[in-house]
């Protein structure tokens, strides 16, 4: 059931919206127990589509089970939320009745209640172990792929897993997410505006930012046709890739102002400085280095 409902503030994204307070009863070796998350919109769309990707073709995904549609204006209305909460419940109870739906991978990790935070996901990394549902996310996204992220505090960068799902930009550790309904941060392409940037202090990587009404991420690729491509499907999914007067005049980018004074920034704590010419995005998600005899290093801590 869904007894309630909640309107909250994405502050990055400088935008209302509604949780929606999801409680499911479950049974366990004869032991009842009540499982209780918040969930946005987001997340029931997301998963509609990996039902849909999982069970359309077997048939057991039926017109029964109809997610209600999305709306762009006055969904924050009192009526439209009262009206959307009931439709919710029962597109999760006709998912219920169904075995394979109910079991699967996907719809256990929409009513999984650990950590769950409906602005993002949990404070910590999960366990590594890949499942149904990140093969799900991967198939139904528009672009995946690792990129360094600029953290918040804008002192050190992260290596982070992104995907591109709709108008939606959603941020994990790494590819084995524990749970793709639980992203660190969700930015919202539609109206954002792209600019391509440079630090000198990061020569080896293809810059970018991402800039909303209320917030601006760095992000750095590992090349040009990385970061081309980013772009491109960003701008498919609703942004706007903005040239500045350098560009216009010289074809170059624009020259940050970031103080990222040496490569002691992207590396832990132990790892060496002279890494910082070499390192790449290994597939864990890691920044990791070839040089030193191939030890590996990783960016900063969360």
């Amino acid at each position: 059931t869904i007894p309630e409902t909640s309107t909250r503030r994405d502050d990055k994204a400088g935008r209302d919206y509604v949780a929606y307070e999801l409680q499911t009863l479950i049974e366990v070796r004869g032991a009842q127990m009540t499982l209780r998350s918040s969930r946005r919109y987001t997340h029931f769309r997301l998963l509609d589509q990996m039902l849909r990707r999982e069970f359309g073709s077997r048939g057991v995904y039926t017109a029964g089970r109809l997610l209600p549609p999305k709306r762009t204006f006055g969904n924050l209305d009192a009526a439209f939320i009262a009206e959307r909460r009931l439709a919710l419940e029962r597109y999760v109870r006709a998912c219920l009745t169904c075995e394979a739906i109910c079991c699967s991978a996907a719809f256990c990790h929409f009513i999984d209640a650990a950590r769950s935070r409906s602005d993002g996901g949990p404070d910590e990394p999960g366990p590594i172990a890949r499942t149904d549902s990140n093969v799900l996310l991967e198939r139904i996204s528009t672009k995946q792929g690792y990129l360094l992220k600029q953290s918040s505090r804008r002192v050190c960068w992260r290596s982070r897993y992104l995907c591109l799902y709709d108008t939606e930009l959603l941020c994990y550790y790494s590819e084995a997410v524990s749970n793709p309904f639980q992203p660190l941060n969700i930015v919202h392409v539609t109206g954002a505006q792209l600019r391509r940037v440079s630090l000198p202090s990061l020569p080896r990587y293809s810059l970018f930012t991402v800039r909303t009404s209320q917030h601006e991420w760095w992000m750095a690729a590992e090349s040009d046709e990385t970061r081309e491509a980013w772009l491109l499907a960003l701008c498919n999914a609703g942004a706007t890739l903005s040239a500045t007067h350098a560009e216009l005049s010289d074809g170059g980018s624009v020259v940050g102002t970031g103080s990222f004074s040496d490569a002691a920034e992207l590396t832990s704590a132990g790892a060496s400085a002279s890494c910082g010419a070499c390192g790449t995005l290994d597939a864990r998600g890691a920044l990791g280095g070839a040089c030193g005899g191939g030890a590996g290093w990783s960016s900063c801590p969360s």
